[in-house]
Parts: C-alpha cells; sequence; structure tokens
C-alpha cells in the first residue's frame, strides 16, 4: 500500500495551504505591533478595515478581515509554476510567478499584492534586470530574513511526496530558500521546517517531531556557524523554556522558534495560531509558518469555522491545492 495515497496527498496540501492562509489572514491587523500591545488586543477574530476593532495599525483603513499577505501569495505562486511545468521545478519560472505578484497582483484575494519584504524585493529585482533566478538570494547575515521560510512547505511536501532522498531534498529545499534568501542560516531553517512537516505527517507528536528534527546532521551541510544561530531551538531544553525567553523579529531563527514553540505548547489549530500571534511583531508570518504546520498536524476540521467564514479567496485556495495535489498522482 502506498504510504501516501491520492486522498492523502489532497487533504495535506489543502489542510497546509488553508492552514497557512488562516494563519496569515489572522495575523495580518496585529503585524509589527510589540508583544505586550498584542496581548493587550488580545486578537481572537478576524479583524480589517471593515470591522470594528479598538486599536490603529498600519493596515487600518485598508486591508479588508480575512485577507491574507504575501507569505500565503508567494506560497501559491511556487504552486502555481510548479503545476504549470508539470510537476517539475524551473526555478526561473517560480520567480517569474513572484513577478507577477508583485507587478500584476496575481495570487492575491483583492486587487493589490502587500506585504513584500526588503530581501525578497532586491531578489525580485536582480531577476527583473537579467540575473539567474538561483543567483538572486542575498547571502549576506543580514539577509536571514523570513521569506523563504514563510513560502517553503510546497517544497516541503514535494520532497516529501516524491520520496525524494535526503541530497536530492536538501538540494532542492536549499535553492527554493536561496532564489531570494542564499544565507545558510535561512537555508537551515528551510531544512529544519522540511523534517518536521515530514515528522509529523508519520504521525509523531510536535514535540516527538521536534526532537527528530533536530537530530539532523545540520553541521554537515551547513557548518557550525550555522548549526549555533540555532542554539535555542536545537537545546534539549527548548521545549521547557518560557514564552518570554523566545524574541519576536522578522529574523528566520526567531520565526521558526516561534512557530515550533507553538506548535510544541498548542493543543489544537486555534491555541497553536493565538499562541504565535501573542509572540507579536511579524505576526502575519509567524502565524503563517504555524498554521501550515498545524493544519496539517489537527486537519482542516480544526481551522474554527468563524475564521473560515471570513477567509478571503478560499476558491482561489481550493483550486490551487487541488491542482497541486494532482502532480503526484500523474
Amino acid at each position: 500500500m502506498e504510504k501516501y495515497t491520492p486522498d492523502i496527498i489532497r487533504e495535506t496540501i489543502r489542510n497546509a495551504l488553508f492552514g497557512q492562509a488562516v494563519g496569515d489572514a489572522m495575523g495580518v491587523p496585529v503585524e509589527f505591533l510589540s508583544r505586550a500591545t498584542v496581548r493587550k488586543i488580545n486578537p481572537t477574530e478576524m479583524m480589517g478595515c471593515d470591522t470594528p476593532k479598538s486599536f490603529k495599525s498600519w493596515f487600518s483603513d485598508i486591508i479588508p478581515a480575512g485577507t491574507w499577505s504575501d507569505d500565503t501569495s508567494m506560497t501559491i505562486a511556487a504552486i502555481d509554476a510548479i503545476i504549470s511545468d508539470g510537476g517539475d521545478i524551473y526555478w526561473q519560472h517560480v520567480m517569474e510567478r513572484f513577478v507577477e505578484w508583485v507587478c500584476q497582483s496575481k495570487y492575491t484575494p483583492n486587487e493589490f499584492s502587500f506585504g513584500l519584504g526588503g530581501t525578497c524585493a532586491r531578489a525580485i529585482g536582480l531577476f527583473k534586470n537579467g540575473i539567474p533566478s538561483i543567483n538572486c538570494g542575498g547571502t549576506e547575515v543580514n539577509d536571514n530574513g523570513n521569506g523563504s521560510l514563510m513560502r517553503i512547505f510546497p517544497f516541503s511536501l514535494y520532497c516529501i511526496f516524491k520520496g525524494l532522498g535526503v541530497f536530492t531534498s536538501v538540494d532542492i529545499i536549499n535553492t527554493a530558500s536561496g532564489i531570494t534568501h542564499g544565507h545558510a542560516i535561512s537555508k537551515m531553517g528551510c531544512l529544519f521546517f522540511t523534517l518536521y512537516m515530514n515528522a509529523i505527517l508519520d504521525g509523531q507528536s510536535p514535540i516527538e517531531a521536534w526532537e527528530t528534527a533536530r537530530k539532523f546532521p545540520y553541521v554537515r551541510w551547513y557548518g557550525q556557524e550555522c548549526v549555533n544561530a540555532y542554539k535555542q531551538l536545537l537545546s534539549a531544553n527548548f521545549p521547557k523554556i518560557k514564552d518570554s525567553e523566545i524574541k519576536s523579529s522578522g529574523y528566520v531563527v526567531d520565526t521558526l522558534n516561534i512557530a515550533i514553540y507553538s506548535m510544541i505548547h498548542g493543543h489544537d489549530y486555534e491555541s497553536s495560531i493565538l499562541l504565535a500571534i501573542n509572540m507579536g511583531y511579524d505576526t502575519d508570518t509567524s502565524a503563517a509558518i504555524t498554521g501550515a504546520l498545524a493544519g496539517v498536524y489537527y486537519g482542516f476540521e480544526s481551522i474554527p469555522d468563524r475564521w473560515l467564514a471570513k477567509l478571503r479567496g478560499k476558491e482561489m485556495l481550493y483550486s490551487f491545492a487541488d491542482n497541486y495535489a494532482q502532480i503526484f498522482n500523474a
């Protein structure tokens, strides 16, 4: 019997994509607000310019409730590229889809794109100016924002569902990150996410999956300096630390820490998302990454109906999820 049947593949991709989109949309309203401010607001519902709110943020007058941001848009763009190429990955075509998102507002639930980060913007700009896609990603330490981690799950599932070996999988994940974020710290974060996703698909609990993912010999591929950057996540004490010890920022290390911590300490999809959001600052990305994992682990039915009811672009999400699933069943 196949490990991943067509039904499992379809459900997993739907769960990941909707899990991410809902988390993303839940986090957008309080993005860039401090941890203390977010916890005072205590966001538990979808909010936007069309709903009552007791605070003001950058989104207040322009973003409707249930709107997902660059995190999910760039994820869908990557999925579309792979679908269009019949299940193959051509990095130039992935970057072309990113350009279409930025310049034509494709892959959005509204008529405009928003949320483009600086590192992604530079990479896309280089690509538009003729630089090969695999050479566009920033390679400096300061280029380690969370912009590749937020869109990595389609490539993670690609490696998992194709049953690819470790060397091929590492190469794909490294390149998937590298077209925008080429430093080893970003690449390693994307690989940890992939190994964690694989472990929860194997039926491991969130804490068991963390144990599995942290035991991979990362130093062999990324070097000791990079591994040292993840010392908190890789520490045997990570599940026991207080949330006040987890930093909130756009740094890929901090964002991955939040996502895994939220998975370990949440008890369902909703509580995991709210844990991530209540860490503050880059709330949409923290909740999007957590949401992809929580969606896969807890299932579609675990996503609160009241959140799904306000989610925008649901038909687009269904379409891309189902079409992506078909490439593994051809």
